[in-house]
């Protein structure tokens, strides 16, 4: 369980405003998420995001965009994907739309004047489905890694992959900055257990670490990999 932050920028028109209103519910993707609490900038005259939120600036605000509201949940669990959080108009608000009070004390409402969240939840990246499948028994001695993951393309940069594999349960690192999510450990022993985990890089800053996953080859050594086998095969034996 980690903490998501979720900054609400207010942005003002030729105008300016004065106070805000509007509700930051946790939105559907963010599945597993505990909403913890608000962290205003400004005095929070009403309620919270989860419920409708009213926000007094103190003064008129005529520059450019700035920080209204702090949301912090924690998420427990992965989200795939971009899972924007979106501000919606306060369910209380007689208009039905988000509203601003202008620098001459009209109100005024419409998405057009809205206050945007300025970054989507940064989550880590979901990594997983594991090829072999963890516990996979009677794999080829030639066997590759591969593994899926699922990052928020529209806000991060590409991603790199460390690679731990090795016969003990705690694999060593292997290969780091692996750019592609395969990975290919070479030839294997037969009869023997080989465990693996990925820990993968976005963005510079997060990471995930998979479990460690496990999978046996097959026992004995098949023909293809001995030379009589591939005398044999030469001649279609």
């Amino acid at each position: 369980m980690w903490p998501v932050y979720v900054y609400v920028i207010a942005r003002p028109y030729s105008g300016g405003i004065t106070a805000t209103q509007f509700s930051a519910p946790l939105p559907p993707c963010a599945v597993g998420a505990t909403w913890l609490c608000d962290i205003a900038v400004f005095p929070v005259t009403l309620g919270n995001s989860q419920h409708g939120v009213s926000i007094g600036f103190g003064s008129c605000k005529t520059s450019s965009d700035f920080p209204v509201l702090t949301i912090m949940y924690f998420m427990q669990g992965l989200t795939e994907g971009c899972c924007p959080y979106p501000i919606l108009p306060d369910p209380y608000a007689e208009t039905g739309q988000i509203q601003f009070v202008d620098c001459d004390f009209n109100l005024v409402t419409g998405h057009g004047y809205s206050s945007y969240v300025s970054k989507t939840a940064l989550l880590p990246p979901l990594v997983g489905e594991p090829i072999p499948n963890d516990g996979a028994t009677e794999r080829p001695l030639d066997t590759k890694l591969s593994w899926s993951v699922h990052r928020c393309d529209c806000l991060m940069c590409g991603h790199f992959n460390q690679v731990f594999f090795g016969r003990t349960p705690e694999p060593p690192s292997v290969a780091n900055g692996v750019e592609e999510n395969t990975y290919d450990p070479g030839p294997l022993q037969p009869s023997t257990t080989y465990y693996w985990k990925i820990k993968t890089y976005v963005g510079g800053s997060l990471s995930t670490t998979t479990p460690v996953w496990s999978f046996s080859t097959v026992t004995g050594v098949p023909a293809q990999y001995t030379t009589w086998g591939k005398v044999k095969s030469l001649y279609r034996e």
